[in-house]
C-alpha cells in the first residue's frame, strides 16, 4: 500500500516497515503490516483509504456436530486475546482444525483457508459443510484446475503464491493449515501481500531445518499455545509406543552398501568435508558442478541410502507384522513410490501416492474408514493433515531424519476410537537396517533434529 503523508511522528516499529519511493514521492508499506498501520492512524485521527473491503460474511453459518474440548477452548481464547493473530501448535490428531472452525464461526468474516495439498481441500470442505452448515455452493475451491471465489475459499500454498491478487480481496481471516510451509521463500511472498486483519496458523511441528520458522511471528503472529503428545490424556489421544526393529542386510546388499558408503566417506575425508548439518550436504551438491568425483560420491551416498532404506528383509518383517496385527487397521509408510507399489502388489494393499487421482484416493480412505480395507500403504501423502480414522498400527519402512515426519506419521494413529469406551493403544514400528546410515537417520529423528540429511 502507499501513504502520501509524513511519518516523522510514527512509532519506530512502523517506520522500520515503511520505505520511501523517490520516483513517486510517497511511502510504501507491505500489505501484511496494513492492520498495524490502520490501527495507529485511526488512533491518531489520520484518514487513510480502507483497503480491507467488505469482509463480513453475507451468509448464515450455524455450529453443529462439534464442541470445543478444554484445551481447544484455551487455544482459541489465547489466539483471541492476541488480537486474533498467532500460531496454534497442538499434537497431530488433537483437532486443530476445530479451532479454525470456531474462529470462522465467531468472527463471521470472509475467509481464505490455505492448505499444502489438494487432498486437504476435500477434507476442509467436508468439515465446513458438516460443522458450520455451509452449503457446498458457498465454498470456493482455487486449485487443481478450479477457479472458484466464494466468501469462504480453500486453496493450496502453491496456488496462493501464484494467484494471491485474486484470492486476497475482501478477506477478513486467513487460516494457514500446516503453517510451517508458509515461511518458504515462494509462499511468504503471498503472505506479505495479504491485507486480512485476522490470521491463524495451525501446526503440530512448526520448526524448519532452514530456521525460517522464526519468521512466522511477523507473517502470522507468535505461538499462542503449544501442547505435545505427552501433554494429553488418553481421552483425547491414544496411548502409544514406538518400537524399533533392526533388520540385517543380505550378503549382497552388505557388500554393495559397504563399497558405496566407503567411496562416499573417502571423498569426504580426502577433501576435509564434515557433515554436521543439511547446509554441509548442500555444499557437496554445489561441488558436483565442477568436480566429477563429488558427483560420484553423491551417487554412492544415494546408492547406500537406497540399499539401507529398502532392504529386502524389511518385506519379510512387514509380512510378519501384517500377520501379527491381522485384526487391526494398519498404515505402512515409505519414502519411495516404487516400494509402495511393490508392497501394494505383493500383499494386495491399496496404495496412495501423489499420483493417486482425487476420486480414487477419496474412495480408498472412505473404504478404510468403513473397515472394508484394513491396510493402507503410502509414500508421504498421508504424512500431513489428512484424517485417517481408527488405524492403530503404523509401520515405517523408511523415513527422513526430520522429527516432523515422525510426529506426523505417529499422528495418523493417535486419534482415539469413536467408541470412547474402547481404549486405543497405538504402535508405530520403525524398521531400521543394522549398521547403516539409516540408524543415524532414525536417531536424529528421535532427537528432533531438523538439520539431518
Amino acid at each position: 500500500m502507499i501513504y502520501t503523508g509524513e511519518i516523522g511522528d510514527f512509532p519506530n516499529h512502523l517506520k522500520q516497515k515503511m520505505w520511501y519511493d523517490e520516483e513517486l514521492g510517497l511511502y510504501r508499506l507491505k500489505p501484511v503490516y496494513y492492520t498495524q498501520f490502520l490501527a495507529y492512524t485511526k488512533e491518531k485521527g489520520i484518514k487513510i483509504p480502507n483497503l480491507l473491503g467488505h469482509i463480513n460474511l453475507e451468509m448464515p453459518i450455524k455450529r453443529k456436530n462439534f464442541e470445543l474440548r478444554g484445551y481447544q477452548q484455551e487455544a482459541f481464547r489465547k489466539w483471541k486475546e492476541n488480537n486474533y493473530k498467532g500460531v496454534v501448535v497442538l499434537a497431530t490428531g488433537t483437532g486443530k482444525s476445530y479451532i479454525a472452525l470456531e474462529a470462522i464461526y465467531n468472527l463471521k468474516v470472509k475467509t481464505l483457508i490455505v492448505v499444502p495439498t489438494l487432498a486437504l481441500i476435500d477434507q476442509w470442505k467436508k468439515m465446513l459443510i458438516e460443522c458450520l452448515s455451509i452449503s457446498s455452493d458457498c465454498i470456493g475451491i482455487w486449485g487443481g484446475g478450479s477457479r472458484e471465489l466464494e466468501d469462504i475459499t480453500i486453496t493450496t500454498y502453491d496456488s496462493s503464491a501464484v494467484h494471491i491478487k485474486n484470492l486476497r480481496k475482501d478477506r477478513g481471516l486467513i487460516i494457514y493449515d500446516e503453517v510451517h510451509h508458509l515461511p518458504a521463500p515462494t509462499y511468504r511472498v503471498a503472505s506479505n501481500a495479504v491485507f486480512a486483519p485476522y490470521k491463524l496458523g495451525l501446526s503440530a511441528t512448526p520448526e524448519r531445518a532452514d530456521e525460517l520458522h522464526q519468521d512466522l511471528e511477523h507473517l502470522v503472529g507468535p505461538i499462542v499455545i503449544r501442547r505435545e503428545p505427552d501433554d494429553f490424556e488418553s481421552d483425547f489421544i491414544a496411548n502409544f509406543e514406538i518400537r524399533e526393529k533392526f533388520i540385517d542386510l543380505t550378503e549382497d546388499e552388505r557388500k554393495e552398501y559397504t563399497n558405496s558408503i566407503n567411496y562416499y566417506r573417502t571423498y569426504l575425508r580426502t577433501h576435509r568435508i564434515r557433515m554436521r548439518s543439511s547446509s554441509d550436504f548442500k555444499k557437496l551438491i554445489f561441488r558436483t558442478a565442477r568436480d566429477k568425483n563429488a558427483l560420484k560420491a553423491l551417487h554412492a551416498w544415494n546408492k547406500a541410502r537406497q540399499i539401507a532404506f529398502n532392504a529386502e528383509k524389511k518385506i519379510e518383517v512387514l509380512e510378519e507384522l501384517l500377520k501379527r496385527h491381522l485384526n487391526q487397521k494398519m498404515i505402512i509408510f515409505s519414502e519411495f513410490n516404487d516400494i509402495v507399489e511393490k508392497v501394494g502388489k505383493l500383499f494386495l494393499i491399496p496404495i496412495i501416492t501423489h499420483q493417486t487421482k482425487t476420486r480414487e484416493r477419496r474412495e480408498i480412505l472412505t473404504n478404510f474408514k468403513k473397515g472394508k480395507y484394513t491396510r493402507l500403504v503410502s509414500a508421504k501423502v498421508l504424512d500431513e493433515g489428512i484424517s485417517v480414522s481408527d488405524a492403530s498400527v503404523g509401520v515405517i519402512l523408511s523415513g527422513s531424519s526430520q522429527k516432523r515426519q515422525l510426529i506426523q506419521r505417529l499422528g495418523r494413529l493417535l486419534r482415539p476410537f469413536k467408541d470412547r469406551s474402547t481404549e486405543k493403544n497405538a504402535i508405530l514400528y520403525e524398521l531400521i537396517s543394522k549398521n547403516t546410515i539409516e540408524k543415524s537417520t532414525a536417531y536424529r529423528r528421535s532427537l528432533g533434529s531438523e538439520n539431518g540429511i
